[in-house]
């Protein structure tokens, strides 16, 4: 049987192993949103080139390989979500810890629809651009609004956004820093599906790309400064505040005093 302790004064409830997954997570949202910026847009109403790509996109080799760069980081921003929610489920206990789990879930099939978009983008449809092979490859084509490219983006950042809510909902400490976390987190998720349900009613048939952009922005900034957030509140956790009233004798230094 296990027995756990509990958390000495000062202590924070997120976990060192946490932290590094938070700043890992950081990180590579900074990276994905910078390169991510400086790919050029040559396709739809915000094209800034100067021959923009239209159906059927038998040109889409002038993107190769730039446009396909920020992908690499992408799929590493996914899946650093999942492991962030591993870590925080493992360091909350009751309601909380179901709830992570919850996001657990979500941030897995989030990452598993990315990572499968991005492969494809990398290892099919790049190589035929390049091949001149372009039959039946439109709806694939990343430059389509009406794509499989777009389609699967949508549906994993949605379920980002719903995972973020759930792990700022798993975040058990209640100092001002957790509380900060926790609801960043938390209103970031919710913005996330929130703007989903508004341009989804508002655009219909017709959302393109406008969902990806916002939910793209949200999800990697509101994980860039939750992230660092967490290394600060793990570093607490690691080097606990002195109590100046600790125990002395044959029982001093024990966890059990």
């Amino acid at each position: 049987m296990t027995m756990t302790l509990p958390r000495r004064a000062g202590e924070s409830a997120i976990s060192p192993v946490t932290g590094w997954a938070g700043g890992s997570a950081a990180l590579l949202a900074l990276v994905a949103l910078a390169v991510g910026v400086t790919t050029p847009v040559r396709s739809g109403p915000n094209c800034t080139e100067a021959a923009c790509l239209r159906y059927p996109y038998t040109n889409a080799v002038l993107g190769v390989p730039r446009d396909y760069w920020w992908m690499y980081p992408a799929a590493l921003v996914a899946l650093s979500v999942v492991a962030l929610l591993a870590c925080l489920n493992r360091d909350a206990d009751g309601t909380p810890r179901t709830l992570g789990l919850i996001g657990f879930g979500l941030a897995t099939v989030a990452a598993a629809a990315l990572c499968v978009d991005y492969v494809v983008q990398l290892a099919v449809v790049q190589p035929s651009l390049l091949a001149d092979e372009h039959d039946g490859l439109a709806p694939l084509v990343m430059y389509n609004p009406h794509g499989v490219f777009i389609a699967l983006e949508d549906l994993g950042y949605l379920l980002t956004g719903a995972a973020l809510v759930l792990a700022g909902l798993a975040i058990t400490d209640n100092s001002g820093i957790g509380r900060t976390t926790r609801w960043l987190l938390m209103a970031a998720g919710a913005a996330v599906v929130v703007s989903f349900a508004v341009l989804a009613l508002r655009e219909g048939a017709d959302l393109a790309d406008q969902f990806e952009i916002i939910a793209i922005s949200i999800d990697w900034l509101a994980l860039a400064v939750a992230g660092s957030l967490l290394v600060v509140l793990s570093r607490r956790r690691a080097a606990p505040a002195v109590d100046s009233g600790r125990a002395t004798g044959p029982h001093a230094g024990s966890p059990i005093a």
